[in-house]
C-alpha cells in the first residue's frame, strides 16, 4: 500500500481522465501500463511497467469525510478499540504472511511523524511490536547509527564481503 500524506492527487497519478474537460482531467498525459486498459501518469513509467503487481482502489466506501490515514490504513472508521488499537495493513500482512524474505521486514512505514495526529499511521495496534512496520525515521533509527565507525572503515568492512 502506498499512502501519501500530502501527496499528489489521484487525478494526476491513476485517474487522469484525458478525454474529460480541462477543469476535470488531470494536467499530465497518461501512458499505457503492462495491463491492458489501465493507464498511469507519464511521470510513473516504472509503476506502469509493474502495474500487474498493483491494485488501484478508486474509492473508500463508508469513509468519513475527514483527512485520516487511519481509515486508509486500517479500513476502520474509529480508533476506539478496547485493547491495543487497530493495526495498519502492513502489520496485518506481517501477521498473516510474515516476510517474503527473512532479511527484509514484512512491512515498512516510510511516513514521517506528523504534528497533526490523524495523518500518522496507527502502527501494529493489538498485534504487538513483533508486527510493527520498520520505520527508518522513527526513534528506533538510532539503532542504525554507526557509533565510532568512520565511512572509510565501513567501506573497508564492505570489501570483506566480496
Amino acid at each position: 500500500m502506498i499512502y501519501l500524506t500530502g501527496g499528489p492527487p489521484h487525478q494526476n497519478m491513476v485517474d487522469l481522465k484525458p478525454d474529460a474537460p480541462a477543469e476535470i482531467r488531470g494536467e499530465f498525459r497518461p501512458i499505457a501500463t503492462n495491463v491492458a486498459g489501465i493507464q498511469l501518469s507519464k511521470h510513473l513509467p516504472r509503476g506502469a511497467a509493474m502495474m500487474d503487481k498493483f491494485t488501484i482502489i478508486y474509492s473508500l466506501v463508508g469513509a468519513e469525510d475527514r483527512h485520516s490515514s487511519f481509515q486508509c490504513a486500517t479500513d476502520r472508521l474509529s480508533r476506539q478499540q478496547s485493547q491495543g488499537g487497530w493495526p495498519e495493513i502492513g502489520s496485518v500482512l506481517s501477521k498473516l504472511h510474515g516476510p517474503v524474505d527473512p532479511s527484509v521486514p514484512p512491512a515498512v512505514d516510510l511516513s514521517m511523524k506528523m504534528e497533526h495526529q490523524p495523518y500518522n499511521l496507527p502502527g501494529s495496534g493489538f498485534l504487538g511490536m513483533a508486527h510493527a512496520p520498520f520505520n527508518p525515521s522513527s526513534d528506533a533509527m538510532q539503532n542504525l547509527v554507526l557509533q565510532g565507525v568512520s565511512l572509510d572503515r565501513l567501506t573497508d568492512r564492505g570489501s570483506m564481503s566480496r
